[in-house]
């Protein structure tokens, strides 16, 4: 599956918990899968199927083990895109990696070294809700900095992008505070583990 899947799902359930009313009676299992199959309809191509199944929301309710219905999918999807006004192609911090990594001028392997370490660390991103309060252009200077720290690319590259980078501010605080909880998540992710006893 396409990658950006799981952060534009996550980008629809954060908005959406956004709006929600305590009030109101939402089922929390439903709404992230809910959430799940329509970034897949917007964002891949290809369908997800399991054998047997018809449809991605198809394998999506076989996933959910039976805790919910058809109809409860399509009457949730309605809501969010109502709640969300039909705003659903939010830009993404892999969005914007990809076009931070035109500044750079580089060897075309290292650009993809780059390119996958960022990558790795956008996804681990998504799964902490501290970064619910940066902006998505912020995690991906953020990891774009940082990856380029951890392989140790030259300063060259690294001047090259500060110089063309004159739209943003790569040493604001919240580009920053994104590099140290990243770099955290990113130590916590290649630490071995310890050996259980």
């Amino acid at each position: 599956m396409n990658r950006e899947v799981v952060s534009v799902a996550m980008n629809h359930l954060d908005r959406y918990l956004g709006l929600y009313s305590e009030s109101e009676d939402k089922d929390l299992w439903l709404l992230p899968m809910t959430c799940l199959y329509l970034s897949i309809k917007l964002y891949e191509y290809n369908h997800l199927l399991f054998p047997g199944c018809k449809s991605s929301m198809d394998t999506l309710l076989k996933l959910s083990r039976g805790c919910f219905k058809i109809e409860e999918m399509e009457k949730m999807e309605l809501d969010i895109l109502q709640r969300l006004q039909w705003h659903v192609h939010p830009p993404t911090a892999q969005v914007f990696l990809n076009h931070f990594l035109i500044f750079l001028s580089a060897e075309d392997h290292e650009l993809m070294d780059l390119h996958d370490l960022s990558q790795f660390m956008i996804e681990l991103s998504v799964m902490d809700y501290f970064f619910v309060l940066y902006k998505p252009s912020e995690v991906a200077i953020a990891a774009l900095l940082l990856a380029m720290h951890y392989l140790g690319h030259n300063t060259a590259m690294h001047h090259s992008f500060q110089f063309t980078s004159q739209y943003f501010d790569v040493d604001s605080p919240s580009v920053l505070a994104c590099r140290e909880q990243l770099s955290l998540l990113y130590m916590q992710a290649v630490e071995p583990s310890p050996p259980e006893i």
